[in-house]
């Protein structure tokens, strides 16, 4: 009974750690033709948020859409999906929340049994009513003709209140577009995109309310339009901080005034799906880690490209929430997922010493490259096996000598910045039976830090003091990795290696986590890890 107390209270200990909690409330239904606005409660570290993202998509696509979320109360954020995003029944959607140290975490949780709410349309309210006629029996035309919807109510002309009558055309709204006149509607819709076209009239007569049989029109592809339709949607925002203190020796926090701007744009041509993010601050230095952001995405079926700024997620203990700055991909098939991720973790920076402070000597900081890996094989919603890899190096060359090394009064060489080599290797196993809403999983990791690059390669006999023998000298293995003495811990042990487990489980609207998690030298897991 003690031991099944203190998995308790180590999962629970276990979600705390988590950067922010936030609470929502799901609504139960969206109206069609109108935006859906969607808010959520920051309960624990708004102070560590840089930006809400509100992510959405049709029920059934692999493709997120986003939307930028503000914040109407200090803790309540508001979103809002477009009411022309409405293509199926149903949506999917969840809340991104991006941390200023570059972690993204999401609600729900990705670990979480369920990754987005489920949200359907409206029920119809009301009656059926056969008062409402078609005038028009087309089922079929193609986008080189018009969409024509014509409509008599004149049955209930006498009865029908004008102002309550609703024409929805795909779930959208189009009462404004439509011309009514006496007890006839008309609505027209030039070169409409293939596709299938469901309308649908409501009104109220006499206190009731009425709506009409939904009528399905098929939209074939015409010959006359020989190129791929192209459309593109997308938002510009700016925000601006200003501060002021009539004493700034005594005033706390950031008093630093700023301003940043931020677009999201997406295109589509056929089956291609573009993506441009950008966010420019004046916050932004040469000098000093980057604060903007760029992300260009181009995406087709079973393949995603982006470039610029991307935090991947390949497992916990490898890649894991950290931003880079290069090359993203990833192959997405229903049985095997490849992922590769390759750029610049952290940019070069200089710091002039200064003989009057404790620091005399010039300082800086490397190019620190990252390169990572992953392939999976099995369904998401069934058994999957993972192996990823992942490796962060120091580029020595990134930095001029006079700023990591320096002479000491004693006429001994030293460090002021030393560069780092990080290896992480895991395997990972993950069961999900989401008919008995239980997820259970396994990652196994091990690690290899070096401290310190810059005093080269061990040599073959100094490795041999160690009584260490490889089939390759460690010479030859300094393009993968760096092995010397600065090795934390020399040598592969316990200390390598991290590995957890956990299981999940979804029962009368509770979720039921138990984990166990046992970690190394906290040293050497990687450094693109957040945990």
């Amino acid at each position: 009974m003690k031991q099944i107390i203190l998995i308790l209270l180590a999962t629970l200990c276990v979600s705390l750690l988590a950067a922010v909690n936030a609470i929502h409330v799901m609504p139960t239904s969206y109206l069609p033709g109108l935006d859906l606005e969607l808010r959520v409660e920051i309960t624990q570290g708004a102070n560590t948020l840089k930006a809400v993202t509100l992510q959405y998509r049709a029920a059934g696509e692999s493709k997120w859409l986003d939307s930028s979320m503000r914040e109407e109360n200090p803790g309540y954020w508001l979103g809002i999906i477009p009411r022309n995003a409405y293509s199926t029944s149903e949506v999917e959607y969840r809340f991104e929340f991006e941390l200023l140290d570059g972690k993204k975490e999401y609600l729900p949780a990705e670990t979480s049994l369920s990754e987005a709410y489920v949200i359907a349309p409206k029920a119809t309210q009301g009656t059926k009513s056969d008062a409402f006629v078609r005038l028009n029996e087309e089922s079929s035309i193609t986008n080189d003709e018009d969409y024509l919807l014509v409509v008599s109510f004149l049955a209930i002309a006498d009865e029908l209140d004008p102002a309550t009558l609703k024409v929805f055309v795909s779930d959208r709204d189009v009462t404004e577009l439509t011309q009514i006149s006496g007890s006839t509607l008309l609505y027209r819709e030039a070169k409409p995109r293939p596709g299938i076209k469901k309308a649908l009239v409501t009104a109220v007569a006499n206190g009731r309310e009425l709506y009409s049989e939904t009528w399905i029109t098929q939209i074939n592809p015409g010959k006359a339009k020989l190129e791929l339709p192209f459309t593109y949607r997308g938002s510009v925002n700016l925000s601006a901080n200003s501060y002021s203190s009539t004493d700034s020796d005594i005033s706390f926090g950031n008093t630093l005034s700023d301003f940043a701007t931020w677009a999201d744009i997406y295109a589509s041509y056929g089956i291609l799906d573009l993506s441009t993010r950008l966010y420019i601050s004046s916050l932004e230095e040469s000098n000093k880690q980057p604060v903007n952001r760029y992300t260009f995405g181009v995406q087709i079926p079973y393949l995603d490209l982006f470039f610029g700024d991307y935090s991947p997620e390949l497992s916990e203990y490898t890649l894991n929430g950290k931003n880079i700055r290069g090359l993203y991909s990833k192959f997405d098939s229903k049985y095997l997922r490849l992922t590769w991720a390759h750029g610049e973790a952290v940019r070069k920076t200089t710091v002039e010493g200064n003989a009057e402070l404790t620091m005399p000597y010039n300082s800086g900081t490397f190019k620190q490259e990252a390169i990572g890996a992953r392939i999976a094989i099995g369904m998401e919603d069934g058994f999957t096996l993972g192996f990823s890899g992942s490796r962060h190096r120091d580029i020595i060359s990134s930095l001029d000598p006079d700023y990591y090394r320096y002479i000491d009064a004693n006429g001994d060489e030293q460090y002021s910045t030393k560069a780092r080599d990080n290896a992480v290797m895991a395997v990972d196993v993950k069961l999900n039976v989401p008919d008995q809403h239980v997820m259970m999983g396994v990652e196994l990791a091990a690690s290899m830090l070096n401290t310190n690059t810059l005093t080269g390669v061990i040599s073959d006999e100094e490795l041999s003091d160690y009584g260490i023998n490889l089939d390759l000298s460690p010479s030859d293995l300094a393009d993968l990795f760096v092995i010397n003495k600065n090795l934390e811990p020399f040598g592969l042990t316990e200390a390598n290696l991290a590995w957890k487990a956990f299981i999940r489980s979804y029962i009368m609207n509770n979720m039921i986590t138990l984990e166990y998690q046992q970690t190394g030298l906290p040293s050497i897991l990687s450094v693109a890890s957040i945990r």
